[in-house]
């Protein structure tokens, strides 16, 4: 049933309009014409009983003053004579005359006898009417008269009456329901336009059409309303339209502007870029020769007072390429041409060797400077070693540059992954110097930016290292913060996402294979220097014992300090222990000779190196595990036999630069040609078989890519190929690239000093498939 009605009024809601009206309208007039008819045939036959009612009361009153003459004297047969009377009446069935105790003194039927209980209990009946009247003479009741009436008759008024109701009602729903459907059509089909208007213009999008108004009434006011709105969208359309083509038109402008804009920056870019290129290749050329030169006679006898001037040159001219490094990487990254590599490095290796260059850097250097590690650090990473040792070497510089006592740590941590970060490292340089003002934090890594003027013109600096630092750790997808209080000291946290090199699964912290733990004991060690041991140590199974005082605490090797700012105080620290003790010595560089002479102890410098520390300890220990070796480095000096077999050219337009290298290879042993310009070099090179060329990049009348060209392409097949190397001072990937293309093998970034035309020569021995063993450390 519940189904049935959702379904009917499912049916009513989605009928039209003109329906639903009908529909209201015809059961509004059924409901009040059938309340109207209801009510009048109630009504009549209330009337009609009511009338007969009356009658029978009537009637009895005359019968009841008739009757008691023959109640008095008591005679039955005169009483039962005048209700005979009643005959004439067709609807009365019965009469009675009852006396004392419901006795029957007389009585009248018409067809059937009844009883008087029966004549009473009829009177529930709708078409029975019984009236029952006391006969009372002189104010005593003598008996009571009762009538019994049958009004079938009025039965069959009452449906005469309903069936000429319904009829009526009948052809009142059919006039209304004709006169409905003429009416309604009056409402319905203003609507009904105003519909297929609305449709008409979603569909066409036509807001010209326009509803016609009929009336005044309330749908005249929605056809007023409905045609303002069109009116209004339609101008609101005609003025975008208008402003598209105007917008269009601006666009195509401004466009047309913009692309100039972009192709003049475009060509304004490329401009700088060859400017810095150059600039580049001229600053670093001089700059070569000066480096070249000081180096040259600084392998000279010299007085210690040329000596000294010598020195100051060169670390002036280390200085100002330092400062020329610098601004090109600030261009870079300003141009957002700075690109970085993803080859496997080792962690360890990479933070020492920055802690190495920056320590190196500070004059007369007795602070205390180690590294620690957390030991579940991967040992093997893939990244942008270069960029990162950058940064290292300028934070720590930085520490170094600004503390006069204490000590300066690099703290390289583990961060677990979670939810919005990947595995991370965080390396904290930490010193004891000066500090930072709290109010300075955030503009430090702004460019050209220090924390004062003051610290500017004292220490010196362009204020670049910090930014050009910050921005290559964004650009790693890390970052660097700063804490700092002034005159305690200033922590730089470096964070940085950690890139596992896959086939290398080592950690730092690998411990020792020994059978037996190694009892050390770490004696009169700076605060900072037995934390970082310990973490060490620790990490590498080793067991740490206190002072010799108890029993069964001997320690198997003891780790001391001879760290002091006087040389012959240092060796007094250093020959307090008994020389039986195997000790390890930690202390200053320059102390080491002295130190080694006068004990037997092992010295270890500062910073101190995880591979030197761990083959240190494997001395003292049965173990099986091999040291660790220290790969040549671009530093080393080389043994140059073989090579004064060689034959070499020189194209460099530099008189200086060509002096220099001369120099270089004179203190090797090896004469070479020179050419000073890329003309005489191809000659040179079509002429004689020459095993490997320098040449520079940059040359008058034909430059060095030109001129490797042109040798690949004029030389004979039948002969020996040689080796171009080429000098650029511009190391853009796009400048690589084009030495590449030009059949370039190699590249040297200027300046170049003799380390890194050794490694070239080496690599050219390796590419040649001959043996480069014969290039060992001097």
């Amino acid at each position: 049933m519940r189904r049935f009605a959702a379904r009917l009024k499912q049916r009513f809601r989605s009928a039209p309009l003109s329906n639903k009206l009908l529909l209201i309208v015809l059961a509004c007039s059924l409901l009040a014409l059938s309340l109207i008819t209801i009510s009048s045939v109630v009504r009549e036959y209330r009337m009609a009983a009511q009338r007969e009612i009356e009658s029978l009361n009537t009637l009895s009153d005359v019968l009841a003053s008739s009757t008691d003459a023959a109640l008095r004297f008591e005679d039955p047969t005169a009483a039962t004579a005048i209700l005979a009377a009643l005959r004439n009446e067709k609807h009365i069935t019965c009469g009675f005359i009852l006396v004392e105790e419901g006795k029957t003194f007389a009585e009248y039927h018409r067809d059937e006898p009844c009883l008087p209980a029966d004549a009473l209990a009829t009177n529930l009946e709708p078409d029975i009417f019984v009236v029952s009247k006391p006969i009372q003479v002189g104010g005593e009741q003598l008996g009571t008269l009762i009538i019994r009436s049958d009004n079938s008759d009025l039965r069959a008024q009452l449906i005469t009456a309903i069936t000429i109701k319904f009829a009526i009602l009948i052809l009142s729903l059919g006039a209304s329901l004709l006169l409905a459907k003429r009416l309604l059509p009056i409402i319905t089909d203003p609507v009904t336009e105003l519909a297929n208007l609305a449709l008409r213009v979603s569909e066409e999008r036509n807001y010209d059409l326009r509803a016609l108004k009929r009336n005044n009434d309330e749908i005249g006011t929605l056809v007023d309303s409905i045609n303002f709105m069109l009116s209004t969208v339609r101008q609101r359309d005609k003025s975008i339209n208008e402003t598209n083509r105007n917008l269009e038109a601006l666009v195509a402008d401004r466009t047309v502007k913009l692309v100039k804009a972009r192709e003049k920056a475009e060509a304004a870019l490329e401009a700088k870029s060859d400017f810095l290129s150059t600039m580049s290749h001229e600053l670093r050329t001089p700059m070569n020769a000066i480096i070249g030169m000081s180096s040259v006679l600084q392998a000279d006898g010299l007085d210690p007072n040329r000596a000294r001037q010598i020195e100051i040159i060169q670390k002036s001219s280390s200085n100002l390429l330092n400062l020329i490094n610098d601004l090109l990487d600030f261009s870079k990254i300003e141009a957002n041409r700075l690109e970085l590599e993803n080859i496997t490095y080792d962690l360890v290796s990479c933070v020492e060797e920055s802690l190495d260059i920056a320590a190196a850097a500070k004059k007369n250097n007795r602070l205390v400077y180690c590294a620690s590690f957390a030991p579940n650090l991967p040992s093997q990473l893939k990244g942008d070693v270069t960029r990162l040792r950058q940064i290292l070497v300028n934070l720590l510089s930085n520490a170094f540059k600004f503390t006069k006592t204490g000590s300066v740590t690099i703290e390289v941590n583990h961060v677990p992954a979670d939810r919005a970060t990947g595995e991370r490292m965080q390396i904290s340089v930490r010193d004891t110097g000066i500090g930072i003002p709290e109010d300075r934090l955030n503009s430090i890594f702004e460019s050209f930016t220090q924390a004062s003027q003051s610290t500017s013109r004292e220490y010196g600096g362009t204020g670049l290292g910090l930014t050009i630092s910050y921005r290559l750790a964004l650009a790693m997808g890390g970052n660097i913060q700063v804490e700092s209080e002034v005159g305690t000291g200033s922590v730089f946290h470096l964070t940085l996402p950690i890139d596992r090199a896959q086939s290398l699964n080592t950690v730092v912290g690998k411990p020792l294979s020994v059978k037996k733990p190694l009892q050390v004991e770490l004696r009169d060690l700076p605060p900072a220097l037995d934390a970082s041991l310990r973490i060490t140590l620790t990490a590498w199974g080793c067991k740490l014992v206190g002072q010799r005082k108890e029993a069964g605490t001997e320690a198997d090797l003891i780790v001391a300090s001879a760290l002091s700012e006087d040389e012959f105080r240092a060796v007094e620290k250093a020959t307090r222990i008994h020389p039986n003790d195997r000790v390890i010595q930690l202390c200053h560089s320059d102390h080491a000779i002295l130190i080694r002479k006068t004990t037997t102890a092992s010295v270890l410098t500062l910073p101190i190196r995880i591979r030197d520390l761990r083959n240190t300890l494997l001395k003292y220990v049965e173990t099986s595990e091999s040291p660790l070796y220290d790969p040549t480095s671009p530093f080393a000096s080389y043994q140059t036999e073989k090579w004064r077999n060689l034959r070499i050219l020189l194209a460099e337009d530099n008189e200086l630069s060509r002096n220099v290298f001369l120099h270089h290879m004179e203190l090797i042993g090896i004469d070479i040609d020179t050419a000073y310009n890329g003309e005489l070099a191809c000659e040179l090179a079509l002429e004689h078989d020459y095993d490997i060329i320098f040449m520079d990049v940059r040359m008058p009348k034909l430059d060095g890519l030109k001129s490797a060209r042109q040798i690949r392409d004029k030389q004979s097949e039948n002969r020996k190929r040689p080796w171009i190397v080429g000098f650029t001072a511009n190391t853009d990937p796009d400048a690589l690239l084009e030495i590449e293309k030009s059949g370039m093998d190699d590249y040297l970034s200027k300046p170049a000093v003799i380390g890194d035309i050794a490694d070239s020569v080496n690599r050219y021995f390796f590419e040649r498939g001959e043996d480069p063993s014969s290039l060992k450390d001097a």
